[in-house]
């Protein structure tokens, strides 16, 4: 058997929990900003951060899994088994949830993948919908009852984004043109308002893009929602501009049809806010691609801001 990084200590971890011969599989299926993802034979995944810095947020991730248990209709993973390796690395072991990605975009290392569009029509807007009752579901979560965890208002927000413009000036501006450098910055100036960013926070996923999305190709059903690592108290916005960002405008016709007529009011900047998220995301990934030293990041970052700006 071909051993990766780590092997050994995955091995014995797993084999801390349950039985496990030497040849029992033991892969790497996906891997993604903050986490290699493992499968283990043919019922558990095993989830370890790219790094110490990650740590925190895999932990977090856990605890928020327990506490969701039947509290949204679709299933999400159920951790057996955490704690450090004996290589001292982080590690945290669950139940495989079956399906396949439902996305648009290729991250990293990721298996069974299909595209909305692969569905049909109907199943596709089916599908759509099914995804925004859980995104209604997830923001309907009493924050009051969610387990200690990051709250970010819209001023922590706003100071979080002028942050990102001065990484961008630093590690950005000089891969691009001079005109969109100034694009980008009059972009933040008019999308940073205080006006735009006054909103309730509430419950939000915080990466609910299709990547985290399972599909029961069987049921035609979602049958999965992946990582919370990111989970917080926040702007709703986000979670709908990730699903915006990955599904497209025929995804936002279908939410904003279904929330309307479910009553959901939506605030005054949260379209708005939505299109910011949703333009700027090369700058993340390009920030992201440099900072981790990963130049499929960088190449598609920069590849979007030259599309966008």
């Amino acid at each position: 058997m071909k051993e990766f990084p780590g092997f050994s200590a995955i091995r014995n971890f797993v084999a801390s929990y349950m039985e496990i011969s030497e040849t029992s599989s033991i892969r790497k299926i996906a891997e993604g900003w903050d986490n290699r993802i493992y499968q283990v034979g043919n019922e558990y995944m095993l989830k370890t951060p790219l790094n110490h810095n990650k740590e925190k947020q895999l932990d977090m991730e856990v605890q928020i899994s327990r506490f969701l248990q039947g509290r949204i209709s679709v299933p999400i993973p159920s951790f057996v088994h955490y704690g450090r390796m004996e290589d001292g690395n982080f590690a945290a072991l669950y139940r495989k949830l079956n399906g396949v990605n439902i996305t648009n975009k290729e991250y990293g290392i990721q298996e069974d993948r299909i595209r909305p569009d692969f569905l049909g029509k109907e199943k596709k807007l089916e599908f759509f919908r099914d995804v925004t009752r859980i995104s209604m579901e997830i923001m309907s979560i009493s924050a009051e009852q969610v387990p200690e965890i990051a709250i970010k208002d819209g001023r922590e927000l706003m100071e979080y984004y002028w942050d990102i413009l001065r990484l961008a000036r630093g590690k950005i501006f000089n891969l691009i043109d001079r005109n969109s450098e100034n694009r980008i910055e009059d972009y933040f100036r008019s999308a940073l308002k205080p006006e735009v960013f006054n909103f309730k926070p509430c419950f939000i996923h915080g990466d609910l893009g299709g990547w985290n999305m399972l599909y029961d190709m069987e049921t035609s059903r979602v049958s999965g929602l992946l990582d919370w690592g990111n989970a917080s108290i926040s702007d709703p916005a986000l979670d709908y501009s990730e699903l915006v960002y990955d599904y497209g405008d025929e995804f936002s016709t279908v939410f904003l049809g279904v929330t309307n007529q479910s009553g959901i009011k939506h605030d005054y900047g949260f379209l708005k806010r939505s299109a910011f998220y949703v333009r700027i995301s090369g700058i993340i990934d390009a920030l992201y691609g440099i900072e981790n030293d990963n130049p499929s990041y960088i190449k598609q970052g920069l590849e979007d801001i030259e599309i966008r700006f």
